[in-house]
């Protein structure tokens, strides 16, 4: 369970406090420094800016309530979004003993993973990844993902690809995002623009949260392909794009 967690917010979670100076975990007041009722929460925390983590702290409890900030919000493993309103709410989730902790999606995100168990991330340096689209009330969501070699200091002369991913009006769309702002540069990244690094991996799966019904076609690259359509989750699997690249998925309702 713990290598799953750390396969799902490795690849840009970290790179994301490289680039940005915020800590990996943090609390919810560094994301929603308006919203009052996550003022004084002591008891779970953000991951990045995409991840909530609400840990189990009393023996042999089953579920726990958690907080949620303003908007749409889904439980990584579930499909169907657990709030979408103006104002935080509190919502009661499953925390099996044999399982992982409560972890909920932000919307408006998208996130990556390597599912695949390895012994070391070097072992896993060339696996496929999936990608989870989470989207807001607007039925929009973005991500950020970082690659390197994962074992050297090259990034810091610019051997890294970013990829920016987006989706909007239909279409989820990937494209480098080798710029970085000044901050990059000012926490020692040399070569902040990137791109000198150009990874084997490919994405092996999408996964579309929160959309409101499901899509008439799914092309890929203009390729129609089969998708699957399960409790408001829609699933393409071995779309086979790259990681670092530019390329479209267009959604036709």
């Amino acid at each position: 369970m713990a290598l799953g967690a750390r396969n799902l917010i490795s690849t840009q979670v970290f790179a994301e406090s490289r680039f940005s100076g915020l800590p990996v975990m943090r609390p919810l007041w560094a994301e929603f420094p308006s919203d009052s009722g996550a003022l004084l929460l002591d008891d779970q925390w953000m991951v990045g800016s995409a991840l909530l983590v609400k840990p189990v702290t009393e023996q042999g409890a089953s579920h726990v309530d958690a907080y949620l900030p303003p908007g749409r919000w889904y439980e990584v493993h579930g499909a169907a979004p657990l709030t979408h309103d103006s104002r935080g709410q509190r919502v009661r989730a499953k925390a099996p003993i044999e399982g992982t902790a409560p972890l909920f999606q932000r919307g408006n995100t998208i996130i990556a993973r390597q599912r695949r168990l390895r012994r070391s991330t070097v072992a896993m340096a060339t696996d496929p990844y999936e990608l989870t689209v989470a989207l807001d009330a607007n039925g929009a969501a973005a991500g950020e993902v970082f690659l390197d070699d994962g074992v050297s200091f090259d990034f810091v002369r610019g051997g890294f690809a970013r990829t920016a991913f987006s989706y909007a009006n239909g279409k989820l769309s990937a494209a480098p995002a080798h710029e970085c702002d000044a901050r990059a540069r000012a926490l020692g990244v040399e070569a902040a623009d990137g791109g000198g690094f150009a990874p084997a991996n490919v994405v092996e799966r999408i996964v579309v949260l929160g959309l409101p019904a499901s899509p008439k076609a799914v092309a890929v690259a203009g390729r129609a392909v089969d998708f699957s359509w399960t409790a408001g989750a829609l699933t393409i699997r071995r779309p086979d794009l790259p990681m670092a690249g530019a390329w479209a998925v267009d959604f036709t309702f």
